[in-house]
């Protein structure tokens, strides 16, 4: 294995990769509901806006803050460790729509 190819390096690598993914997913998944409803949220400067403030919440978390506890909260929740649980339920979440769709359609 070569001497760059550390732990902290293949995390990385992973997590580029998923996130360069997730990024794709959204992107196609933002066009197509535009065509569909022409909704203006799904614009793109407020896609811009939702990603580079998401985007901006990285170094929050990997930051020394003033507050220990601000810390303990925002690593528990958009840490490393949470990123791929938070990855799964998003794509689990967005196939099951379809069903939620029907299931909200026969209550209404």
């Amino acid at each position: 294995m070569a001497s760059y190819m550390t732990p902290a390096f293949r995390v990385g690598v992973y997590v580029f990769h998923v996130a360069g993914a997730s990024f794709f997913h959204y992107l196609g998944s933002y066009a197509y509901g535009r065509e569909r409803t022409g909704d203006r949220w799904l614009g793109f400067t407020p896609i811009i806006v939702v990603n580079l403030s998401l985007i901006y919440m990285g170094p929050m978390v990997a930051s020394d803050w003033p507050w220990p506890a601000v810390q303990r909260m925002l690593d528990s929740v958009f840490g490393i460790g949470c990123f791929t649980l938070w990855v799964a339920l998003h794509l689990t979440g967005s196939d099951l729509l379809p069903v939620w769709k029907r299931i909200a359609a026969r209550r209404a």
